[in-house]
């Protein structure tokens, strides 16, 4: 695979208007979102593009922050007027991917006047750090290593090199290709099988899946309640819900010691600030472990997308849980327990007379 060709496959996967540019800012290649925000038909390579063209933007100063060091820098509520002579508010997010090679990707936001909380400028300022801290490991560094294998393989024709670098580039592909599919798996319109599940079942297939990683059995408890009957949930949705609080939960602190229990309590109601309504969630999971939990300005933000505190996470593993476990009617709850920490998962009874199968 060329370089070019690698390029221009890596922004075309992004779901949001992005370019990827030279030093002086001339525009190499640009994503069809791009493309038809901006009308561009085709990048002509005798007359350059630059991105001054469309944003009456000097972006010197941040060419400057960027080129040589493996950095990022964002401006947000930019205000520019397209071609169509409307006025757009985007944020703008700069990353060096390559030695001379800048990628910028936009986010249109709303042109609506709006006033944000302090609690709302927090998530959005530590969101937008989280978002571009992964870009750059999970899209930036792949990129990087797959161009430079590309390079190597152009000067060195050897067939044990080459053999190498394949293997190189194949496996940094899989890294971006497999961050994507995590990215796209919290669509909203997200449609989930109804079928029965046995929470114990799931969650020793769960802990029978990280023997390998971790040292489950050295460091894992469990107390179930046998009286539980089946959830309405889809199986491999559970089992990958229980994997994600698991691993969140073994790797935050070596030789940490997790206690698993179930039960059933038809008397317990839980209130839900984030609803505004009670819930009536009988099923309780709880996954306590002796961690130092979570920093008290993330725990507010925690299911949030992007978010962690973790230098090695991508901040998605609690998202998934709590997004799928919604829309099976249930509820994650975090809370600090006698110097530890517990993630409550509460679930519904199943009613039989309103399930179809």
């Amino acid at each position: 695979m060329t370089e070019k060709k690698a390029l221009n496959e890596f922004i075309s996967l992004l779901p949001m208007a992005a370019i990827i540019m030279d030093k002086k800012g001339a525009i190499i290649f640009a994503n069809h979102i791009f493309r038809d925000k901006f009308k561009l038909s085709k990048l002509s390579k005798s007359n350059k593009i630059y991105l001054q063209n469309f944003f009456n933007f000097d972006i010197t100063n941040i060419f400057n922050k960027l080129l040589g060091t493996n950095t990022s820098v964002s401006t947000y509520d930019y205000k520019f007027i397209d071609l169509d002579e409307n006025e757009i508010t985007a944020d703008l997010h700069f990353n060096t991917i390559q030695e001379h090679k800048i990628l910028m990707i936009l986010q249109e936001k709303d042109n609506f006047k709006t006033y944000l909380t302090q609690a709302s400028k927090t998530f959005s300022d530590t969101f937008m750090n989280s978002l571009s801290n992964n870009l750059g490991k999970n899209i930036s560094s792949p990129i990087t290593n797959i161009i430079g294998a590309i390079d190597i393989v152009n000067l060195d024709k050897s067939s044990n090199i080459q053999n190498e670098l394949i293997n190189i580039i194949l496996e940094e592909s899989n890294k971006i290709k497999d961050y994507l599919i995590n990215i796209n798996q919290f669509n909203v319109n997200m449609s989930l099988d109804i079928e029965k599940a046995n929470i114990h079942q799931c969650l020793n297939e769960a802990l029978e899946s990280l023997t390998t990683k971790f040292l489950v059995k050295e460091v894992v408890s469990t107390n179930y309640d046998p009286s539980i009957p089946e959830v309405v949930f889809n199986k491999k949705h559970l089992i990958k819900c229980f994997n994600n609080i698991l691993i969140n939960a073994l790797e935050c602190k070596r030789n940490n010691h997790i206690e698993i229990i179930t039960r059933i309590n038809h008397n317990v109601f839980i209130k839900s600030e984030e609803l505004q309504k009670v819930l009536k969630l009988p099923i309780h999971i709880k996954i306590i472990d002796a961690g130092p939990g979570i920093d008290e300005d993330i725990e507010k933000f925690m299911f949030y997308p992007f978010i962690t505190s973790k230098n090695n996470s991508e901040g998605l593993g609690l998202t998934y849980v709590n997004s799928v476990v919604s829309k099976y009617g249930g509820y994650l709850k975090y809370e600090r327990e006698k110097g530890r920490s517990a993630l409550n998962m509460f679930l519904p009874l199943v009613k039989k007379r309103s399930v179809n199968y």
